[in-house]
């Protein structure tokens, strides 16, 4: 009885465990964060008087706060690729950049995003 209990419990782990990512998935979210990085940075150098009462530091402490989340939820994903923390903790990275598009002058349905997500605080 207790071989086939560890035969059911070894064969559920390998039905259920994940992968981790792989080198495609991992240079993927690089790439992609390192394309929303040149964006934001662009934004904010084009538009110095949109960043408003906040200075323009303030704007890249806020890229770089984002850029850690990027790349700790990378580090959470890697070690512990079975918890879907670290694709969340991606996910909040990119998520926080959107605020960036409230720099966007010259485009009203990004600048309309931006600074509603912004107002949000999220």
């Amino acid at each position: 009885m207790s071989d086939e209990l560890a035969t059911a419990v070894a064969a559920g782990r390998a039905a259920g465990a994940a992968s981790r990512p792989g080198r495609v998935a991992t240079a993927g979210v690089v790439a992609a964060g390192i394309l929303v990085a040149a964006t934001c940075l662009a934004l904010v150098a084009a538009n110095p008087a949109a960043a408003g009462d906040s200075s323009v530091t303030a704007w890249f402490v806020a890229l770089a706060a984002n850029l850690f989340w990027i790349g700790a939820g990378l580090v959470m994903w890697h070690a512990r690729p079975g918890n879907r923390v670290g694709p969340l903790v991606i996910l909040t990275g990119f998520a926080g950049t959107v605020q960036f598009l409230s720099l966007a002058g010259g485009n009203a349905v990004a600048w309309t995003i931006g600074d509603m997500w912004k107002n949000l605080g999220l």
